[in-house]
């Protein structure tokens, strides 16, 4: 194995190992299971993206001044600084005025169809951030039953905007792998405006968008023959699938096991009989995956020794 191949390789294995300093373990009391495994995650993207939007849509819809606003933000540029000023001020709940210096105002109207890209991720943690806020202003004046009532609606405020931040960095590396940069026009930032983008425009090569694109441009991009083959690394791998399997479910019970030896229990309100029954399903799912923890960490020791061997040319100790 050549040296360059097996240091690539040493630094992966070190970076799951890494994230496999802790164990968590959550029970979820669902309706409705369809059985159904999660897609490639070009696909899982949309279909986060979607349940986000679903459930903030109908307490505050994303503008286009806001999407804007996100596009100009993850620009990068001078007028990033500004464009997230105009992003806090909203949130705050003030009616901010869009900066003329800046791009065109973009009119104050619901947005269409989201990309599965960073801008659709950073402008829904603004909208969640946005919401939460109003909520807690809200609670502060509400009888105690109704602020018990809000906690939940809180919390998954709170796993969307902490999702779609780690989303955002995630759908960011995606789009620069696999997808070749548009060629935008003089002086403009391709990633600036987002709603800007053509549907009908694919990156340079002819390479539709698996990343950054519309459900569409995805699922085109998906169909094509030869497939595209989606070598994704495994710690994007696992954001993108916890975020895709606890979607916005109650968790009722959790455990977190740090390799350091810290256990921490959690148990949400929930009838007695209830919670019998689920803290013995819960303690059972527990053990297994301290089982299977213990697997991987030694599965993951001896890939580190072989390839630890075949960068230094002999075997690790």
């Amino acid at each position: 194995m050549p040296d360059d191949v097996a240091l690539r390789w040493e630094q992966r294995l070190q970076t799951i190992a890494s994230s496999l300093l802790t164990l968590e373990v959550n029970t979820i009391l669902k309706d409705g299971m369809i059985g159904q495994k999660m897609p490639e995650a070009p696909m899982a993207l949309h279909q986060i993206l979607q349940e986000y939007r679903e459930y903030t849509e109908p307490r505050l819809a994303l503008t286009e001044p806001v999407l804007v606003a996100a596009c100009g933000r993850l620009a990068g540029q001078g007028d990033a600084a500004r464009y997230r000023g105009y992003l806090e001020a909203w949130a705050a709940g003030d009616r901010p005025a869009w900066p003329a210096d800046l791009a065109p105002a973009p009119p104050d109207r619901p947005v269409g169809e989201l990309t599965n890209g960073a801008e659709s991720f950073e402008a829904l943690h603004w909208i969640a951030l946005a919401l939460r806020r109003r909520m807690l202003a809200a609670s502060a004046e509400a009888p105690p039953e109704a602020r018990a009532a809000g906690q939940r609606h809180l919390a998954l405020l709170t796993r969307i905007e902490e999702n779609s931040r780690q989303l955002r960095g995630a759908a960011m590396m995606l789009e620069r792998m696999f997808s070749a940069p548009s060629s935008p026009a003089q002086g403009e930032d391709p990633r600036l405006l987002a709603l800007m983008r053509d549907p009908d425009v694919t990156a340079t090569g002819g390479m539709p968008r698996l990343f950054g694109g519309t459900l569409d441009q995805t699922f085109a991009a998906l169909s094509r023959h030869p497939r595209p083959v989606l070598a994704i690394d495994p710690d994007l791998t696992v954001l993108i699938r916890k975020a895709w399997e606890l979607g916005l479910e109650e968790v009722l019970l959790q455990t977190t096991l740090s390799i350091g030896g810290d256990v921490l229990f959690r148990v949400a309100e929930m009838p007695d009989g209830q919670r019998a029954f689920l803290a013995e399903l819960h303690r059972g799912a527990v053990d297994e995956g301290v089982r299977q923890w213990s697997m991987v960490f030694a599965t993951l020791r001896d890939l580190l020794g072989l390839v630890t061997g075949s960068l230094f040319g002999r075997a690790a100790i």
